[in-house]
């Protein structure tokens, strides 16, 4: 079975079904980037409105929304550090 995508960027990780959850920023990312955080994997793709947050174990929807956002929020402010995000 193939991995989901969207806009070209996997929505579960690479080892096995897991959870995977996509948001929509407020502006589009400057920048392509993937952070690791809590062993979940968020990315975003330059010139896009979106994030992908992949890892953990939900087995619910609500579980995988709720624990995706939890790890993009991290992510993005990681992201900001450095001064090449900004993103929200």
């Amino acid at each position: 079975m193939e991995t989901p995508t969207l806009a070209s960027m996997r929505l579960l990780p690479s080892e096995g079904c897991q959870a995977g959850a996509a948001f929509e920023l407020q502006d589009q990312a400057r920048e392509s980037e993937v952070v690791t955080v809590d062993g979940w994997e968020v990315e975003v793709l330059r010139d896009t409105r979106l994030v992908v947050a992949r890892g953990g174990a939900a087995v619910e929807y609500n579980t995988a929304v709720r624990e995706g956002l939890r790890h993009v929020q991290m992510a993005l402010d990681l992201m900001s550090i450095p001064g090449s995000g900004g993103y929200a």
